[in-house]
């Protein structure tokens, strides 16, 4: 699993989660695994990611002002339980 929040930050709806799935641990584009919106009636900051398999991965969270600044991270299933 992957949590994405923003709680506390400035917000602008509708406010986009965006999960790539990468071929290599420095690759700037991968596959869009999913993406979810949340409108202001939502009251949502905050979103998981779940059900994924290991590998590289990368999360972006965008509202109408700018993209969060990607990272790109390993998820490993077998490391993390």
């Amino acid at each position: 699993m992957v949590a994405v929040d923003v709680t506390g930050q400035e917000v602008f709806f509708p406010l986009e989660f965006y999960l790539y799935r990468l071929s290599t641990a420095t690759a700037t584009t991968g596959s869009l695994v999913k993406k979810v919106t949340f409108q202001e009636s939502d009251n949502t900051y905050h979103y998981l990611f779940d059900n994924l398999t290991s590998g590289y991965y990368r999360v972006v969270v965008s509202h109408r002002c700018n993209d969060s600044p990607a990272t790109n991270f390993n998820l490993d299933i077998d490391a993390a339980f």
